[in-house]
């Protein structure tokens, strides 16, 4: 698939989740997080990358209520100068609003090292043949620098397949 054909279906997919009521998104919200929770992967895992959900992506935050031992670890965007992801621990009173307006961990945290991560879960948009889109190179190239520090596993919480 072109770059041009991906960012097209990217496009079309977002605009479908983006049409979603508010309750069909806490729905599948939950049954995500059931399904993840059950998942033998995530529950060995000690150290969690998730992220904060922004309009109608997944939200991972039952997931994180309900796992509080876990250690949960958010990513935040910096240009630098190209955009890389740094990564924090998920402090809840410590959030605040990136310019396009998600929330994000304080700069003032500690930083957290991608060997440090176990489980990598972030968003998708799109999941066909193997391959989900959605998420840019700076998530990819921190994710691949887990896998390959500590044999990290990721996975996609896409919304849609095919």
């Amino acid at each position: 698939m072109s770059a041009s054909e991906k960012s097209l279906l990217r496009a079309r997919r977002r605009a479908l989740r983006d049409a979603m009521a508010g309750e069909d998104v806490a729905s599948a919200s939950a049954r995500v997080c059931e399904h993840l929770a059950a998942w033998p992967v995530f529950q060995q895992a000690r150290a969690v990358m998730a992220y904060m959900a922004f309009g109608n992506e997944i939200s991972l935050m039952p997931l994180m209520n309900s796992f509080g031992d876990k250690r949960w670890v958010i990513p935040r965007i910096v240009k630098n100068p190209e955009p890389q992801l740094i990564l924090y621990p998920y402090d809840p009173g410590r959030l605040v609003q990136h310019p396009y307006g998600m929330l994000e961990p304080d700069a003032s945290l500690p930083v957290i090292e991608p060997r440090e991560i176990d489980l990598a879960l972030v968003p998708g948009v799109w999941r066909s043949t193997g391959a989900a889109t959605g998420w840019d190179s700076a998530a990819g190239s921190m994710t691949d620098s887990c896998r390959a520090s500590r044999g990290s596993r990721s996975a996609s919480s896409t919304q849609h397949s095919s």
